[in-house]
């Protein structure tokens, strides 16, 4: 009996399954990431063009499928949901039910786009009856949004099980997405776009059609704000202007309430509109809740009388109770005042994007004119098919009786009759099906009269069809004319009223803008006076006072500037506050000002150190908020990340435990600043020097202090400038500012080794060497003495080398050494000389050809020390006559720094650090060289990002694809579309790729671009995957140039494919040949042409690359498009500018 093979359950499932080893934390990673995509892209948001989500496009496509149009019965609603469900949302019923409910109501719904018939809810928050009960139909504006949706206007995808097709988006005749607004909350993300006036909508549309460039002021000329289907008052203009300017902000809504005296003598409020979206029910329970509770007194009743002619909620108030102030009351404790927080988060083009108000429009105009063309073309495809046949059947009534013998003389079916008048008549097939078809009545003169009319009608149309999609302008006012079509029918009246505000009207205006002295104690004590208030005095006045302050306070902060100036502040919890220089109360030359704690909200023991003047007119781009604290930390963030600071505040930096800011000011990016200590150290250095970092970064460190020490102050230098420090004893000294490399070289006198030279008479001599190493002596204190000689003055014993010989004093740094390493091993067996003549000729050149060292490369923090050491001492043993080059470099580059992928340095206490050996155990060596080239510009600092590294491995990935691919077994096998003797035309696209890629990555690579070189392989590598054919010879040549990037790869596939292809070199792609490219595989044989009419672009045309002047202008003038503008004028001239345009000059 033969022996039955056991399976397991999953190999009889799917026998051809493979198991994947994978990381669960990137599976996780992956599938997270899909869930949110879908959820944003396929559920939560709606698109910019329609402004529905796919449920609600669902419902209304099903309904217009079941001709549920608006002037059809009324359906059972289940049928819909049922529709919806099978054919196209394969998810809960109560889902596409509470939508399709949402469509219907008109509270919610300024526009409601499903007409219902039963109990869809209302504004208690009553729930609808159950989908059994209730009917639906499509609405007369629903209508509107599927117009010509069958004339191929949209774009369709298939359904989920691929049985039919379901649209991308409707037509949408009205711009939906403002009109009736749309909420919803995605993965990470939500929408809340209000609705609008329909009126309004398209008057604005028709703003942006006639005037491309209008405004945010223009625009809102015409939609004024949102316009609520529940009426209300919106409270200001200022949420408004926000939301529509960035796509944010906050709009206060407020029902509409009236007092009002009955007939005894009481007063009652009267609600007759509520906030958009507030459940009414509940408000009047949070009314009596509030009365009970005692936090409103005065309230004695509360009545619901609305019914069919409105809302009506009575508020009845006591006799010796303020109707005024229950309404206020009723306005901030319950939802009588509400906020609407506004986020324009649409999806465009499968991507979401927070819109301005004039993105959604100009998004939606752009879609309309794609809709009036896609319908034009396929009105204009329908009748010039029709007007084909009616040309055969035009043709076929002249010649009747030949063709009825024709048919005759068929002995079989209508077919055989269809292939003989096709050849016999040379009818195509459509007109030889119209004509075996035609009936004889049609034969009649009538009849053929009316193909004849029919058939110049069309032709008419087609001219004007053609005419249309040729003219832009034509376009755009079909467009135009279909939205005022659209006002004129179903336009109305704006329902919600829009308030201005007291305290929102811009006051700037209505105050001078005058020069003042604003002025800052330690105390917090702040004012402001006119500057006109202090006269100029002469070298001998006494001066006046200027304010009355506290004993022990003193003035911190004291500025000019104007009265519409912004005055930022700064604390010492690195929070930064901003003010208007108004705002600060005016005081007279004896005041003591008020507390800044009555203009800013201070934590307690938080207090100000710093208050600079920001200009009303100052450029943010560029400039930067510079921090230095006590501990020696600096740090800068770019001024525009404080464009909107809260009224709480903005945190500026995240200070360490026990640190606090010593100082703050506005930098141009480009300054030099000095660091001052309170023990007397200084430090000067370029403030780039320091990369920016957003607000929440810590800073790097700009001096390193002693224990105890900690920073005073700092100052931005002048060129030329002199630094005058004053002690808190009141010494002062003036110093002349150095440069940076006078400061470097004078920390010789501290660190580092002593020179083997010894001093006598005058003259100095080397140290035997027997004494070598020179080692410094023991000392207690290495601090700076004020004397020349440096600190190793106080070694007076080890100074003194005999009774008449001294040593030298200076030191020499340790890393100075190691910076001329290169001249150590020129000629190291030379015991006569430091390097013979000839020697250093041969390594380093000679006189006049500079830089044995081919290339220098310095990471950001040695290239400064190391490198300018390494290029002092070889000019110091040029000077001396040991080195016949005065520079050992040819090129210098300074790599730039890595950081983490929080954007800071890497650092073990920040958890930032990337281990080369996790990298290259997950994505291979090959994958971590390429990606640190391919990060950015060499020079750049640039963070690190894991997962361009995983970018980077599946380029490589491509890479090999493109020579093996996986066989049935799962293993690799030689790629068929590698071929050694392909022909060349087959293989020529490619290879002119390919030495497009040879000249653009030898270039680079010379230029230290490393990752331009990498971007334009892969763009080769994307060509020789989509080719179907590749040469084997040319693979190998792109090999060799990924070979100094990816060499294990390149190298492991350049072995494996010598065992197929024997005409590959033998040898390892590192030893061979830099590939040459040929310049004719780089020279296109077409050019793009611009053709123009009177300066204007009409067409553009490709053309042979040698094409003559003569043939140029005839191929200009012959264009369709350029006849359109030239029809009825004279061409009075044609100028040709070879390889870019062509201009006909006509009128």
């Amino acid at each position: 009996m033969a022996h039955k093979k056991d399976y397991k359950p999953e190999d009889i499932m799917f026998p051809e399954q493979r198991i994947v080893q994978s990381e669960l934390v990137h599976e996780m990673k992956s599938s997270y990431i899909d869930y949110a995509m879908s959820v944003i892209v396929g559920r939560a948001l709606p698109d910019v063009r329609d402004g529905l989500k796919p449920v609600h496009r669902r419902i209304l496509y099903a309904m217009y499928e079941d001709g549920l149009t608006s002037d059809k019965p009324f359906k059972k609603s289940a049928t819909c949901v049922g529709d919806v469900l099978g054919r196209y949302h394969p998810h809960g019923d109560a889902s596409v039910y509470d939508a399709m409910v949402r469509l219907a109501q008109d509270f919610s719904m300024r526009y409601p786009l499903v007409d219902g018939h039963g109990n869809f809810g209302s504004v208690d928050g009553d729930p609808p009856a159950a989908y059994r009960y209730t009917e639906a139909r499509m609405s007369k504006l629903c209508n509107e949004m599927l117009r010509d949706i069958d004339k191929d206007t949209v774009a369709w995808d298939p359904n989920f099980d691929e049985s039919r097709k379901e649209p991308r988006v409707l037509p949408s005749r009205f711009p939906n997405l403002l009109v009736n607004g749309s909420s919803g909350i995605a993965v990470g993300m939500a929408t809340n776009i209000p609705p609008h006036n329909l009126t309004e909508v398209i008057n604005a549309c028709v703003c942006i059609l006639e005037n491309p460039e209008a405004e945010l002021a223009d625009l809102m000329e015409y939609i004024k704000g949102p316009d609520f289907p529940t009426r209300g008052i919106i409270m200001g203009r200022s949420g408004i202007r926000a939301a529509y300017a960035t796509g944010r902000g906050k709009i206060t809504l407020r029902g509409r309430a009236t007092i009002e005296e009955t007939k005894n003598g009481r007063t009652q409020i009267i609600i007759t509109e509520i906030p958009y979206m507030v459940n009414k029910a509940r408000l009047i329970e949070n009314m009596a809740d509030l009365v009970k509770e005692k936090r409103i007194e005065g309230i004695t009743g509360l009545n619901d009388e609305t019914n069919r002619k409105g809302m009506r909620i009575v508020v009845d108030i006591r006799k010796d109770a303020n109707a005024q102030v229950i309404l206020n009351q009723l306005y901030q404790y319950t939802q009588l005042q509400d906020t609407v927080g506004v986020i324009m988060l649409a999806i465009d083009h499968k991507v979401p994007k927070v819109l301005t108000l004039k993105q959604m429009l100009q998004k939606y105009v752009e879609f309309q004119d794609e809709v009036v063309r896609r319908r034009t073309q396929y009105d204009l495809k329908k009748a010039k098919e029709r007007a084909h046949i009616l040309e055969g059947l035009k043709k076929a009534t002249d010649i009747v009786d030949e063709l009825i013998a024709t048919i005759r003389a068929c002995k079989g079916g209508m077919s055989e009759a269809k292939a003989a008048i096709m050849e016999q008549f040379g009818f195509d097939d459509p007109q030889a099906d119209a004509i075996v078809k035609l009936q004889l009545g049609r034969l009649a003169g009538l009849e053929i009269l009316k193909i004849e009319e029919e058939l110049a009608s069309l032709q008419a149309k087609i001219e004007n069809w053609e005419a249309i999609l040729a003219d832009d302008a034509r376009v755009l006012a079909i467009v135009k004319e279909e939205l005022l079509d659209m006002k004129k029918r179903f336009g109305d009246e704006r329902r919600t009223e829009i308030q201005s505000v007291t305290g929102e009207v811009d006051i700037e205006d209505l105050i001078a803008e005058e020069q003042c002295v604003y002025t800052l104690t330690e105390a917090g004590y702040i004012k402001r006076q006119l500057k006109a208030t202090y006269q100029a005095q002469r070298r001998g006045g006494r001066g006046i006072s200027g304010m009355t302050r506290k004993e022990e306070d003193i003035v911190q902060e004291m500025f000019v500037g104007s009265t519409h100036d912004y005055v930022l502040f700064v604390t010492d919890k690195g929070r930064l506050f901003r003010i208007k220089g108004y705002t600060i109360a005016e005081g007279s030359r004896t005041s003591k000002g008020s507390n800044i704690v009555n203009l800013l909200q201070l934590a307690e023991g938080e207090k100000v150190t710093n208050m600079i003047c920001q200009s009303k007119d100052a450029d943010t781009e560029g400039g930067f908020v510079t921090m230095v604290t006590k501990q020696g930390l600096i740090k800068r963030t770019p001024l525009e990340q404080y464009a909107n600071i809260r009224k709480s505040g903005l945190i500026g930096i995240a200070l360490n435990e026990g640190d606090a800011l010593a100082w703050t000011r506005l930098t141009s990016g480009h300054d030099m600043l000095i660091v001052a200590t309170r023990n007397g150290q200084a430090i000067r250095f370029n403030e780039e020097d320091a990369r920016p970092m957003g607000r929440g970064g810590h800073g790097v460190r700009a001096i390193k202090l002693a224990e105890g020490d900690e920073v005073i102050g700092v100052c931005i230098c002048r060129e030329g400038g002199t630094v005058l420090t004053v002690t808190e004893n009141g010494k002062g000294r003036r110093k002349v500012n150095y440069k940076l490399r006078d400061w470097l070289f004078s920390r010789q006198r501290y660190w580092g080794e002593p020179f083997p030279i010894v001093w006598e008479d005058g003259r100095h001599r080397a140290l035997p060497e027997s004494e070598l190493p020179v080692l410094q002596p023991d000392l207690d204190d290495f601090a700076p003495t004020g004397d020349p000689r440096g600190p190793l003055v106080r070694a007076t014993e080890w100074i003194a080398y005999t009774p008449t010989a001294h040593r030298e004093t200076n030191t020499m740094p340790q890393w100075a050494g190691s910076c001329w390493y290169y001249l150590r091993y020129l000629d190291p067996e030379n015991t006569e000389r430091f390097v013979s003549r000839e020697a250093e000729q041969y390594w380093m050149g000679s006189t006049g050809n500079p830089g044995g060292v081919d290339l220098y490369v310095g990471g950001t923090e040695h290239a400064v020390l190391h490198l300018l050491y390494a290029r002092f001492w070889h000019k110091v043993l040029f000077d001396l006559g040991y080195l016949t080059t005065s520079e050992p470099f040819q090129k210098l580059v300074n790599q730039g720094l890595i950081l983490g992928e929080d954007g800071q340095k890497m650092s073990k206490s920040r958890g930032n650090v990337v281990n080369p050996d996790d990298i290259v155990r997950e994505y291979g060596a090959d994958s971590l060289r390429l990606y640190e080239m391919f990060m950015g510009p060499l020079k750049d600092v640039k963070p690190w990002a894991t997962k361009g590294v995983e970018g980077i491995s599946r380029f490589l990935a491509r890479v090999w694809r493109v020579a093996f691919r996986e066989n049935q077994e799962g293993e690799w096998e030689i790629n068929p579309k590698l071929a050694a003797d392909a022909p060349e035309a087959a293989v020529l696209p490619v290879r002119k790729e390919l030495h497009k890629t040879i000249r653009k990555v030898t270039e680079d690579i010379n230029d230290m671009s490393f990752n331009t070189a990498i971007a334009k392989m892969m763009e080769c590598t994307n060509a020789m995957t989509s080719a179907d054919v590749v040469d084997v010879q040319d693979y190998d040549a792109f090999l060799t140039l990924l070979n100094p990037f990816a060499p294990h790869l390149t190298e492991e596939i350049h072995s494996r494919l010598q065992a197929k292809f024997p005409a590959l070199a033998e040898t390892q792609l590192c030893q061979k040949n830099w590939p040459v490219w040929e310049e004719a595989l780089l020279v296109e044989n077409t050019v793009p042409m611009v053709i123009q009419v009177n300066g204007r672009l009409r067409d553009k045309l490709e053309v042979p690359r040698d094409i003559s002047r003569e043939e140029l202008e005839k191929l200009a003038l012959a264009s369709a498009k350029v006849k359109i503008f030239l029809d009825g004028v004279t061409v009075r001239k044609v100028i040709v500018v070879p390889g870019r345009l062509v201009n006909i000059v006509a009128n």
